[in-house]
């Protein structure tokens, strides 16, 4: 079992309590990023966390999903990766809809 799990689960709760301390309810994301670390425990995957694995882990799901909640799932983990890489947030990663562009959700 590699330590990536753990370490992914810590940096999740510490970005949690971070959006958190600024003010955000973050209830949404903190349920879908708490997510992404069991299933990455569950699978015992080792690090880094890329794209596949957001992608992955947001397909694996079982629940139906619409537009704008794939795109919450797919943001909250694109941040997580954009801070746990980096020291400063990169900019958004755009996906491209059939059809007309989903309203963008804002999480207060």
């Amino acid at each position: 079992m590699s330590g990536f799990p753990k370490v992914l689960a810590d940096r999740v709760e510490g970005y949690i309590a971070l959006r958190r301390s600024l003010g955000y309810a973050f209830r949404s994301s903190a349920a879908i990023l708490r997510k992404l670390a069991r299933y990455v425990a569950a699978k015992d995957l080792d690090g880094p966390l890329t794209q596949d694995l957001a992608l992955r882990f947001v397909l694996s799901w079982k629940e139906r999903l619409t537009v704008v909640q794939f795109d919450m799932a797919l943001s909250a983990v694109f941040a997580t990766i954009s801070l746990s890489t980096t020291r400063g947030p990169k900019c958004s990663i755009l996906v491209h809809f059939p059809g007309r562009a989903p309203f963008h959700h804002r999480e207060s």
